[in-house]
């Protein structure tokens, strides 16, 4: 199990996958450090998807709202596609993307 803890960077958003409700929304994870005596501040981003969530959810997740989301991390990899074609890497073979979403499992507000 992960934890993120941030802020969420636009309202959520519900989408119906077959008869279950998934909530989307993004979250920003604000990291500090010094760098050479300097304050370096660093955020990173999260696409977050709450699966079976209640349709009054996405109401409460709105930008700027503090949140806890405790859940895990579900990669993903994938051919490139440009208009239908296979895009292919300057070595011949398939440009392959990679992605990572964070899925749900609780959240606190």
């Amino acid at each position: 199990m992960a934890q993120i803890i941030g802020r969420i960077v636009a309202d959520a958003k519900l989408k119906k996958v077959g008869d279950v409700n998934v909530v989307t929304f993004a979250l920003a994870e604000n990291h500090n450090y010094y760098r050479d005596g300097n304050l370096v501040e660093q955020a990173d981003y999260f696409e977050t998807e709450y699966w079976n969530a209640s349709d009054k959810l996405v109401d409460a997740l709105t930008k700027g709202k503090f949140v806890v989301a405790d859940g895990r991390v579900i990669p993903n990899s994938f051919i490139a596609m440009d208009d239908g074609e296979v895009k292919v890497a300057p070595d011949g073979k398939p440009e392959i993307k990679q992605s990572v979403r964070f899925r749900v499992s609780s959240l606190k507000f």
